[in-house]
């Protein structure tokens, strides 16, 4: 059987963890999940996020962060960018260690590096609030974008009001209104709230520009 098919069996059997921690679990689900722990065993990088997940959530066996932190840490090491990114949140959340944001930052990178929108989320964050590192507008900008351009709706309004106040660029209220929009769309309330405001800036021919061009709008990646 293929790896990816057992994940999707974990799933669907609730993510269900080692066969001595927890009760009344099929022994059907537990095979799967011991398949899934015996792959993350031998190096897999995918089954040992999983495995990660696993222990991080709860789902089917006690929860444990310390055994989460574990098995992301092997994974991330191996270059995967949803380990890279959940080692990192652990960082800065202080959940498993003391607060590290160099630390949470050195694996945000590592991610964001790789295309993951989340992890450009939180480095841009880091450095536009200034997080233990120098202040970077550009460099925070810089990140946001790439995740807004991804389709991170959280990642469109902070590059909103970058245009809108002229943080890191040129001020341009049209291209913040357009971006406001495509944050709204995505489910940004705080980009909702925004949009009558800023629309009261424009002229009407303004309005319709930016409007038109979110309606083109397409994330990178899809055509």
């Amino acid at each position: 059987m293929k790896i990816i098919n057992l994940y999707s069996l974990c799933i669907i059997f609730g993510l269900i963890c080692l066969n001595n921690v927890f009760a009344d679990v099929p022994a059907n689900a537990t095979s799967q999940f011991l398949r899934i722990y015996g792959y993350a065993e031998q190096g897999d990088a995918k089954a040992q996020l999983l495995i990660g997940n696993c222990f991080r959530v709860g789902e089917g066996v006690e929860k444990d962060i310390v055994e989460s932190e574990k098995w992301f840490r092997k994974s991330a090491e191996q270059g995967n960018a949803e380990a890279q990114l959940n080692l990192g949140i652990f960082y800065i959340s202080g959940e498993v260690f003391q607060v590290n944001v160099i630390e949470a930052a050195k694996w945000f990178r590592k991610s964001a590096e790789q295309g993951n929108a989340q992890a450009q989320l939180k480095l841009a964050g880091i450095y536009y609030f200034g997080m233990k590192v120098k202040r970077d507008i550009p460099e925070a900008i810089k990140w946001y974008r790439k995740a807004a351009e991804q389709g991170n709706a959280e990642a469109q309004l902070y590059l909103a009001y970058a245009y809108l106040k002229g943080e890191g660029m040129i001020k341009d209220i049209k291209d913040a209104y357009g971006w406001f929009i495509l944050a709204a769309a995505g489910g940004n309330d705080e980009a909702v709230s925004k949009l009558e405001s800023v629309e009261k800036l424009l002229s009407p021919e303004e309005q319709q520009a930016a409007r038109s061009w979110a309606k083109k709008w397409k994330p990178i990646g899809i055509k």
